[in-house]
């Protein structure tokens, strides 16, 4: 009977140990995120700490892990949104657009933030841009990934041709209907 109590003891000790280790390893991913993002950034301890709060809580309140989150603010960050326009918004826009277009989220951050510099938006324009990637994608034959996929090769040059990011996201979606999708519909 000591035997088999000795055992299920083991068995659980070593599953309390191995939580505790997968616990431990997520904390220490999401600060070293946080390091990460004050690396690119120079934001101070108090912004810092919006930061941490902001991703903690993007974490509880949807489907992505606070370390995530923090992964797709150093994208938006490393693009050249401030601090101060990521807490104000432009983190939750990428986190619809995550949502919406089934992506993770450093990937949406990366799609709406060169959308926003090809077309020489702000970060104000930023619930725009998201609501239009999604809305192009859900209403077409193609999906976020094919949009950014398209805008990295059309982006700029429809800028400087003087399309508005709009126009270019419906043109995109009207040849992902057409079979035409990712970079090639960019090209």
């Amino acid at each position: 009977a000591w035997s088999k109590v000795g055992t299920a003891a083991t068995v659980a000790g070593a599953t309390i140990a191995g939580a505790f280790a997968t616990a431990v390893a997520a904390a220490s991913n999401f600060e070293f995120q946080l390091s990460a993002i004050q690396a690119v950034s120079g934001a101070t301890a108090e912004e810092m700490d919006l930061i941490s709060d902001a991703a903690l809580r993007i974490g509880k309140d949807t489907s992505f892990s606070a370390t995530e989150a923090a992964l797709a603010m150093e994208e938006l960050v490393k693009a050249g949104i401030s601090v101060e326009d990521t807490l104000g918004g432009a983190a939750d826009a990428t986190v619809a657009l995550a949502a919406a277009g089934g992506v993770d989220l450093p990937a949406a951050a990366t799609i709406a933030a060169n959308a926003m510099n090809q077309f020489n938006l702000t970060a104000a324009d930023m619930v725009g841009i998201t609501d239009s990637i999604a809305g192009a994608a859900n209403a077409s034959a193609i999906d976020v990934g094919d949009l950014g996929q398209s805008m990295g090769q059309v982006g700029a040059v429809a800028n400087l041709l003087g399309l508005s990011f709009d126009d270019t996201a419906l043109a995109i979606a009207a040849m992902g209907n057409a079979g035409i999708k990712g970079s090639d519909a960019g090209t």
